[in-house]
Order: structure tokens, then C-alpha cells, then sequence
């Protein structure tokens, strides 16, 4: 899955490069850049889905994590939690709301306070 991100990735920002180089017309390169605005976005997303996940497999040492995993049965204590949390609001430029924050029951939830 990663992989194919980045390939996608590379891939577009090819195509793009190969646009802005063109005597194209201003109506479709603006088209364009929205088209590869709303890609990166969604790439973008997806990577810091990735990330979150993978972060929960290390703390809590299990293998197999899905979105509807609850958080208190992968045995991540509420210090690690904390932290994975803190990190995430630094790296993504987020900021969570105590009121978020009490509503965290799943995977999902982290998810989506990163990716919304």
C-alpha cells in the first residue's frame, strides 16, 4: 500500500511538472492544479492514516490493527497514548479539543481527528 502511495505520488508530480514545462492553455493548467491539489490532499491523508496505525502496532505490539479496534484492548497504556497523541498534533499541525479527547474509543476516532 505504501508503495503504491508513492508511486502514485511520483507519478503525478511527473505529470504536473511535465504541464507547468508545456505552452499549455492557463484554463486546463489551472484545472490541473486543482486535480493534483485534491491528489496530494487525499495522499496526504492516507499517509497519516498509515502512520497513526503504525504507531499503534509498535506501542501496542500487535500485528493486526483495524479502524474498529478499540483502543483500551491493544493494551496502550494512557501515557504512550497521550504521547502518540502529542507528537501527532506536532506533526500534522492539529490541534485536539479536550471534548476530542474524551471521545476516543477506537482507532478510527485518532483517525479521524488527524485526517478531518
Amino acid at each position: 500500500m505504501e508503495i503504491y502511495i508513492l508511486t502514485m505520488k511520483s507519478l503525478v508530480t511527473n505529470i504536473y511538472k511535465s504541464i507547468l514545462n508545456t505552452n499549455i492553455k492557463k484554463i486546463i493548467r489551472k484545472k490541473f492544479t486543482t486535480l493534483f491539489l485534491r491528489l496530494l490532499y487525499n495522499y496526504n491523508m492516507e499517509e497519516r492514516k498509515l502512520i497513526i496505525i503504525n504507531e499503534l502496532k509498535r506501542l501496542s505490539k500487535k500485528t493486526n490493527i483495524s479502524e474498529d479496534d478499540i483502543i483500551r484492548d491493544l493494551g496502550v497504556d494512557s501515557l504512550d497514548l497521550a504521547e502518540l497523541l502529542f507528537e501527532a498534533e506536532e506533526r500534522f499541525g492539529v490541534s485536539i479539543s479536550d471534548d476530542q479527547l474524551r471521545d476516543v474509543k477506537t482507532v478510527k476516532d485518532i483517525i479521524s481527528m488527524f485526517t478531518n
